[in-house]
């Protein structure tokens, strides 16, 4: 009886730990930057291009031009700034506009604490991401960041930060980069 309990809890115990292991995938509700930029990522690996890039902190500019670019790691601030958390499902307002070379999803945060504060995805006649705009600034009482991002798929990206924190000076930064084919 004893032999017959422990066979059956070691079948009870072995089909149990049998799971499906694929990642449960998060409902988006907006448009998917981690996705978006996961493939730009991919694409940059493999095209393996050059960046030209001008970084300039409170006017004092510097200019170089980059091989063997690190993508994930340069295009984490785009990533960062994902709105797909399912408790802020209905935190953005979603303003869609026809333009002449194609469409605009604009989305713009409806609480103040949200670090993005709006995305701004254009969206070209071919059905292809043209640019997409960021703009972010984190809620913290000890110092105040705005930063606006842009990025142009193959072509560009720039960032700028305008930080004030407190009994400090104002501290902008830029940067500027080309993507050289």
């Amino acid at each position: 009886m004893r032999i017959l309990f422990y066979f059956i809890l070691v079948l009870f115990l072995a089909f149990s730990s049998c799971s499906n292991s694929s990642p449960v995938q998060q409902e988006k509700y907006y448009f998917d930057l981690i996705s978006y930029f996961n493939t730009q990522v991919d694409e940059l690996n493999n095209l393996n291009p050059d960046v030209h890039k001008s970084i300039t902190k409170n006017g004092e500019m510097e200019e170089k031009t980059i091989s063997d670019i690190d993508w994930q790691q340069e295009l984490m601030a785009f990533v960062q700034a994902d709105i797909n958390k399912p408790a802020w499902k209905s935190l953005y307002e979603v303003d869609t506009t026809v333009v002449s070379n194609g469409l605009v999803i604009k989305y713009a945060a409806s609480d103040e604490k949200l670090t993005t504060r709006s995305l701004e995805v254009s969206i070209s006649n071919e059905n292809e991401i043209s640019r997409i705009e960021i703009n972010t600034q984190p809620d913290k009482k000890i110092y105040f960041a705005n930063t606006n991002m842009v990025y142009v798929p193959g072509k560009n990206y720039s960032i700028q930060t305008e930080q004030n924190l407190v009994l400090f000076d104002k501290d902008n930064f830029n940067v500027k980069a080309t993507i050289i084919q």
